[in-house]
């Protein structure tokens, strides 16, 4: 009962989101160990994700994956570099990713 009212709630975020705040920034972190990619599932949503969310108001990309990297795996990263930057539509909602490769 606890996973479909989950993504009932994440379905209405971004339909709330889509109308309050049409663009937002992320960022991704692809970490990667002996030819191995950590990804994460959240309890929300069906599908794996590289690690990573929200940029915080004040807060630059990098601060970002570090945060996010730490919050969601307990990892700290070492060097980063940009991967590459990408812009998802969803719904009236465009949504800025930066992916960094650790």
């Amino acid at each position: 009962m606890k996973r479909p009212f989950l993504k009932l709630l994440h379905f209405i975020y971004f339909r709330i989101i889509g109308i309050l705040k049409p663009i937002s920034f992320g960022v991704r972190v692809l970490l990667i160990q002996d030819d191995k990619v950590l990804m994460v599932r959240h309890s929300y949503q069906d599908e794996w994700f590289l690690v990573g969310g929200g940029v915080k108001a004040r807060e630059t990309l990098a601060e970002a994956a570090r945060r996010e990297a730490m919050e969601e795996a307990g990892a700290t990263l070492g060097d980063m570099e940009l991967f590459g930057i990408y812009t998802k539509f969803i719904f009236h909602h465009t949504n800025h990713i930066a992916v960094f490769l650790c």
